[in-house]
């Protein structure tokens, strides 16, 4: 999964020229977030009762990735 990843974030900055990436996770989600670390996203906070699905509210976490902070692995 790190390298469909990566490939996407640089197709993101090098050809669409995008300055920021963002992805929305649920903070149980660990593996989730520990690719998105491992890529190079910090996360920015916990979004609280971000969204309703099954009766109930859910968190997000909110990660994101600026161009500058991006380096190719």
């Amino acid at each position: 999964m790190t390298e469909v990843t990566q490939k996407i974030i640089e197709f993101g900055f090098n050809h669409l020229e995008l300055n920021r990436i963002e992805a929305f996770v649920e903070p149980e989600n660990v593996g989730s977030r520990k690719v998105l670390e491992k890529i190079g996203f910090r996360e920015e906070g916990i979004l609280k009762e971000h969204y309703y699905w099954k009766n109930r509210f859910v968190d997000t976490a909110i990660y994101a990735l600026i161009k500058k902070d991006y380096k190719v692995r």
